[in-house]
């Protein structure tokens, strides 16, 4: 397989040498296989947290996969479909200093069919809070 030898970063808008450590989706796929009058009219979204038709709740992270020689994980960044007693918890301790020695882990589903693994939709996880502000941990740490 011939690797690109660098890539235009999505969120920074830079250039950087070397293959992407990181991928993302933007939204859970329920909410973005939504038309526009449709999200607008059954959905509320921000950049971390989603609830659809006031039932269905959805929480975004990362799965870390360890590269061997590197210090840096490649993340997956996803969404996960939870309970809405976890959405609601989840919610209320969002800015809590150590909430992550005071909840979870959870239990969730995969809301991202990612692209090159489709079969990765509704996948079981089980959700790690991390400290405030963090999105993932860093591997050894």
């Amino acid at each position: 397989m011939n690797w690109p030898e660098g890539h235009t970063c999505r969120t920074c808008g830079q250039y950087h040498a070397g293959v992407p450590f990181s991928f993302a989706a933007d939204f859970p796929d329920p909410y973005a296989n939504l038309s526009k009058e449709d999200r607008d009219a059954r959905a509320t979204i921000g950049s971390d947290q989603c609830i659809l038709d006031s039932q269905w709740c959805f929480l975004r992270g990362m799965i870390e996969i360890p590269i061997l020689g590197s210090d840096e994980p490649f993340l997956w960044g996803v969404w996960a479909s939870i309970r809405e007693e976890v959405f609601d918890e989840v919610a209320d301790s969002w800015d809590e200093q150590g909430r992550e020695a005071k909840y979870g882990p959870y239990k969730g589903r995969l809301a991202n069919s990612l692209s090159i693994y489709p079969e990765t939709l509704n996948l079981k996880l089980k959700i790690v809070v991390q400290p405030v502000g963090v999105r993932h941990r860093k591997l050894g740490g």
